[in-house]
């Protein structure tokens, strides 16, 4: 059984590393994915104008709504 409580909806140290290595593709070109702001947006865990630019990002980049899709699914699992 887990420790954490439900409401816990941090991303441990491990969880990150996971989903860095999840979202790292060494031959796309452009800015890597930063998975850690990503996730801060997807908890609520960045202020409101942060999290609006991660979502225009998401919506210009592929690879970034692919990390979004991923984090919003870690954070309901």
């Amino acid at each position: 059984m887990s420790e954490r409580r439900p409401e816990d909806d941090t991303l441990d140290a491990g969880g990150v590393d996971r989903l860095r290595t999840a979202l790292r593709d060494d031959d796309a070109q452009g800015e890597p994915v930063d998975a850690e702001r990503i996730w801060l947006a997807v908890t609520h865990a960045l202020p409101a104008e942060e999290r609006r630019e991660v979502v225009e990002r998401v919506a210009a980049d592929p690879a970034w709504a692919q990390a979004w899709r991923l984090a919003k699914a870690m954070s309901q699992a």
